[in-house]
Parts: C-alpha cells; structure tokens; sequence
C-alpha cells in the first residue's frame, strides 16, 4: 500500500491539471490555476499544428494568454489566428483586434490593423513573433464559409424552437434549451443575447446569477454578461 501511495501521488493530481484534459471540458468553465505552465505551450503547438483550423483551440490559446497576462503570446496567438483566417471570419477578427488595442504596443497594434481586413497576413513576414507557430510553415488556409452556414442555420433552427417555447409562454423550457446549447457553444452571441433578454424580461435575477457566473469569462460574449450584470445590479439597488 506504501508503495502504491507513493507512485501515485495524489497532491499531484489535486494540484496540476494537464492541458490535454482541460481544454477537452466544458469551454465555459473558468481557467483554473491548476494547469501546469510547462505544458500549455506544447500542447497548443501540438494541438494547432495537427489541425490549425481548430478556431476552438485558437480561441483557448488566445483567452490562456490574456489570463496570464502573457502579451507576447496573446500577440503570437493573435497572429496565428490571423494567419489561418486569411481574409475569412472579418467579424472574428475585428473583435479580436479591440482586445488588442487594449493590450498591446502601439506597434503590434499597428502590424495587426494593417491585415484586418484587405490585406492577408501572410506567414513570412518579418515582424511576426519567433514563437508564432506557424511562421514560415507550409499550412492551408481556413475556409470557413461553409461552416459559417452550417453554423447559422444551426442557430436559427434553436431559436426558433426557442421562440416557440416562449410563444406558448414555457419559459422555463427556453431557459434550459437556451443553457443546453450555450454550454456546447458559450461564445455564440446571438444564442448569448437572446438568453440575457429572456431574463431581463422575466425579472429572473437569481437565474441570471447563475448564468453570470458560468458564461461571463467567455471570451467573445463577455462585454454581454458584464452589461446585463450592471443592468441587474442598477435595477436592484
């Protein structure tokens, strides 16, 4: 028994979370502390360069970087982004880059703006960071048109059930159609607001806590929650 308590150590496992298992939970869930530094960056660097059009994993990357305060990695995790995209997810990356006017040297800032939106950032160029992935790599751009579609008509297909739930006055059952969809999918806006004015009309303020609470780290969708938390914490006073 000695022997198999000291093989396997459980302080280990209660302290260090790997990246490998992490990043594979739920994407709404707060970054823990627990994840081992050492790691994170061969994981991404395995991760994106098995398939670099993983926009989930880039995203990850990019929030990782922004918890630990890391600019120059949130600066590379942008470039890489900005790499695969080409001249697709224009939306995605204008989001992208009002995070980085905010973070970033006036520099970086101006290196980004100028691929933002006519220009492609192309991997060969010299002011791209030595620890950007995919720096003078032979990769195949992202098309994302088709996905987008698909995506879109996924998100009107939920909304309309949830309208019909509303229509005949089942909120609670939009509610939890809302949440069910969102913990696969945390960063979707238009699921996001539609949630958020559901509580607004409702008065539903523990409710909305509780959202708060699990969705407001998104990373695109945040500056919703954080709205409608001034807006519930105004009207409570």
């Amino acid at each position: 028994m000695t022997l198999l308590n000291n093989k396997f150590n459980t302080d280990h496992f209660i302290s260090v979370t790997e990246p490998l298992f992490y990043f594979g939970l739920d994407k709404s869930m707060p970054i823990t502390n627990s994840l081992n530094p050492t790691h994170i960056k061969n994981f991404f660097e395995y991760s994106l360069k098995q398939n670099p059009n993983n926009l989930s994993c880039h995203l990850q990357r990019v929030k990782f970087a922004l918890h630990k305060k890391n600019l120059n990695e949130f600066f590379a995790a942008l470039c890489d982004l900005f790499i695969i995209l080409g001249q697709q997810g224009l939306s995605l990356r204008q989001r992208l880059f009002s995070y980085a006017q905010q973070k970033l040297p006036q520099e970086q800032v101006d290196f980004l703006a100028t691929h933002l939106a006519d220009k492609n950032m192309s991997n060969d160029l010299d002011f791209l960071p030595e620890h950007c992935f995919f720096k003078n790599e032979a990769i195949e751009l992202l098309t994302v048109t088709s996905q987008a579609d698909e995506k879109k008509q996924t998100t009107e297909d939920t909304l309309h059930t949830i309208e019909s739930y509303i229509e005949n006055s089942q909120f609670d059952a939009a509610e939890d159609y809302l949440l069910k969809h969102l913990k696969n999918e945390p960063e979707n806006e238009l699921l996001t607001i539609k949630l958020i004015n559901l509580y607004k009309a409702l008065n539903y303020t523990d409710e909305f806590n509780k959202a708060y609470e699990q969705f407001a780290n998104c990373l695109l969708t945040s500056r919703y929650w954080d709205e409608a938390n001034q807006y519930f914490l105004e009207k409570h006073k």
